[in-house]
């Protein structure tokens, strides 16, 4: 997920990260390797995806219910 990549999954991760997990955005920028600015620009991505890919939207929605579970227990 470090590597960089243009592929759906790190604008996943970003989207996630910071908006499910709260992780501030500084942090996950450190983590990745990338720039503040760079986070910003997945997580935007990753929410035009999400209004525009279906496949996208379900497979991150399943992922939501999937952290929701494991956060419950």
């Amino acid at each position: 997920m470090k590597k960089k990549s243009r592929a759906h999954a790190r604008k996943a991760l970003a989207q996630i990260a910071l908006e499910e997990a709260e992780l501030p955005p500084a942090s996950l920028a450190e983590w990745m390797g990338v720039s503040d600015w760079a986070i910003s620009k997945m997580r935007r991505a990753g929410r035009e995806l999400y209004r525009s890919d279906q496949n996208y939207r379900v497979r991150i929605d399943e992922l939501r219910k999937k952290l929701k579970l494991i956060f419950q227990m």
